[in-house]
């Protein structure tokens, strides 16, 4: 039986603007993993209970920032939130006093339903390796000096913090970055076998791994199942990304038992068996006018993708990655 002991991991969370639309299924589902701390840096009331493995840190947007600066002795670009997803691989330096406790850190999204996390990354898988996956959705990192610099390190063609916390352009640094190749550094051990579903983000259909048939993702209590709804096969996965996805439907669920198909949240009786969800499902035919809205949403997002990436600097980034680059060679 797999065990994961309580308080071996924290996911560190800085958080600014508003809420997440969907922020109750995303806590429900953290708070059912009841042996990983979540660390919410925030500045907004998060409705969590005291009791809660949701844990709030207050502390200001700029405060923040002052603290990235102090801490890595330099100017820095941060003039957005989002950005901040370049700067994940240093919360290990960043928050240490507040994590010091904790065997492993690391990062994930809020844009996540979780599943049973402790089926797919117990004790033992701990104990033998220093870093679980290198997504920017969901990141762990031994909590060790090694691994807590491991993104100060530079590699022969790979995008440097220097060149990522220089500009306010998103380069993807947690992704894309050093922290992304330590498996060249025999001595790391990484472990990339967790599984996990991330849709294509500009498909209605939840679609992913190439493959075309449409899939949904059922929560029962605690269990995260993903179904291709043709082949009626299905796995049970340790979390979804709904990344860039608008959700509907949330208002509605109540209880442990929702589905996830398309762009929407389904709420499930506490009465109907897994089988006749799937069935449900299967059957449901595509609303014309939520996917015509869907591909709007879809257009007007590229749009805005681009106009941020020029206004960020997207331009000079690639001409100096591009130098830094061929000066490695």
């Amino acid at each position: 039986m797999q065990k994961l002991t309580k308080d071996r991991i924290v996911l560190i969370i800085p958080y600014y603007g508003s809420m997440p639309p969907y922020f109750d299924l995303w806590k429900n589902s953290a708070e059912a993993n009841h042996e990983i701390t979540f660390l919410i840096v925030t500045d907004l009331k998060v409705p969590v209970k005291k009791s809660s493995n949701i844990k709030v840190l207050k502390m200001s947007f700029d405060t923040l920032k002052n603290r990235i600066a102090n801490m890595l002795k330099m100017k820095i670009k941060l003039n957005a939130p989002y950005k901040l997803c370049d700067y994940k691989p240093a919360y290990g330096l960043l928050f240490y006093d507040e994590i010091k406790k904790f065997d492993f850190w690391g990062f994930c999204d809020m844009d996540l339903i979780f599943g049973n996390i402790a089926s797919f990354i117990d004790d033992e898988i701990l104990n033998r390796y220093d870093k679980i996956s290198f997504h920017g959705h969901f990141c762990l990192m031994r909590n060790c000096e090694k691994m807590n610099t491991l993104f100060q390190n530079s590699y022969s063609r790979v995008l440097d913090f220097r060149h990522a916390f220089s500009t306010n352009y998103s380069c993807h640094f947690d992704e894309n970055g050093t922290i992304a190749w330590p498996q060249n550094e025999t001595q790391i051990r990484c472990y990339m076998e967790a599984k996990f579903v991330d849709p294509k983000w500009d498909s209605y259909e939840l679609i992913c791994c190439g493959n075309l048939s449409e899939c949904c993702a059922i929560y029962e209590n605690g269990k995260l199942t993903f179904v291709n709804l043709k082949k009626r096969k299905e796995q049970e996965i340790m979390y979804i990304h709904l990344q860039k996805r608008k959700m509907y439907g949330d208002k509605q669920i109540h209880g442990q038992k929702f589905a996830i198909l398309r762009n929407e949240f389904i709420n499930i009786t506490e009465e109907i068996s897994h089988d006749q969800i799937i069935d449900e499902l299967s059957l449901k035919e595509v609303d014309e006018v939520k996917k015509e809205q869907f591909f709007k949403d879809v257009r007007e997002k590229r749009k805005k993708q681009v106009i941020t990436n020029l206004l960020t600097g997207a331009i000079r980034f690639r001409i100096n990655r591009y130098r830094y680059s061929w000066k490695s060679r």
